[in-house]
């Protein structure tokens, strides 16, 4: 987000107004180069485009893949059929490359967090790799992720200094069968460093440094697997996708 003031029409008052960024400004304090883009396919590719040296595109989509088996149920932005991704279509083209480049981000831009969310379900499932691109130089592997998880959606983080001007490349290769669809979303790409959390929690020891209130009705119970009730809660917990991951819950029994 840039905020700009400005003079309202008419009167005497500044504003400050705000503006999302798609890409790339000029910092004006410090003379640098300022990088941020944000996409989450509902509309198109954004600022990215397809690679014209791959074998096969990554394909836009709402819902679940064409494919049983294999690929996401829906999106990961907002969770439903309403919301899209792009992925790698692996039916009857197996063991192929699809390439999605960013824009050029100039060297300048400095330290960069490249921030996305992927999805890797099926029984032959390739290969992600993450790279920096220079000129026609595919170059270096930044991060890779191989084989099949579970049928829920992952986040990573990339930190990278880059020494030239470069484009990220997310490069899907699909597997030996149609049940290899892997699938991206919410990318984001800024200037700076990648941000740890400030307090995180997957429950599968215990509470972490979460305590129960003692002035509520009833505590939050930590389970594994489904709830105790039939029609309500979810079936596995986030982290892993199995019914070996905790999660905590209310339980509304009685």
């Amino acid at each position: 987000m840039a905020y700009i003031q400005k003079k309202e029409a008419g009167t005497d008052e500044e504003i400050w107004y705000g503006y999302e960024l798609d890409t790339e400004i000029l910092d004006l304090v410090g003379n640098r180069h300022v990088y941020e883009t944000n996409c989450d396919f509902d509309l198109d590719l954004c600022t990215f485009t397809q690679a014209t040296t791959d074998d096969i595109d990554w394909t836009r989509r709402a819902g679940n893949t064409p494919s049983t088996d294999t690929g996401p149920e829906n999106d990961h932005t907002i969770g439903t059929a309403a919301g899209f991704y792009i992925f790698t279509e692996a039916s009857t083209i197996f063991n192929k490359v699809a390439a999605l480049e960013s824009e050029l981000i100039l060297a300048s831009s400095g330290r960069l967090c490249a921030d996305f969310w992927y999805h890797m379900w099926g029984a032959d499932i390739g290969t992600l790799n993450i790279y920096a691109k220079t000129g026609t130089t595919l170059g270096q592997v930044l991060w890779t992720q191989s084989g099949a998880l579970s049928r829920n959606w992952f986040e990573a983080q990339i930190d990278f200094i880059p020494t030239a001007d470069f484009k990220f490349v997310f490069e899907g290769v699909t597997g030996a069968s149609f049940k290899s669809d892997i699938a991206l979303d919410d990318i984001y790409i800024t200037t700076g460093a990648c941000r740890d959390p400030i307090c995180s929690c997957d429950f599968d020891l215990d509470l972490c440094t979460f305590t129960q209130a003692t002035t509520d009705d009833i505590d939050w119970t930590r389970r594994a697997g489904n709830t105790p009730s039939t029609d309500t809660g979810p079936e596995n917990d986030h982290t892993i996708g199995t019914a070996a991951g905790f999660y905590i819950f209310t339980e509304a029994s009685t």
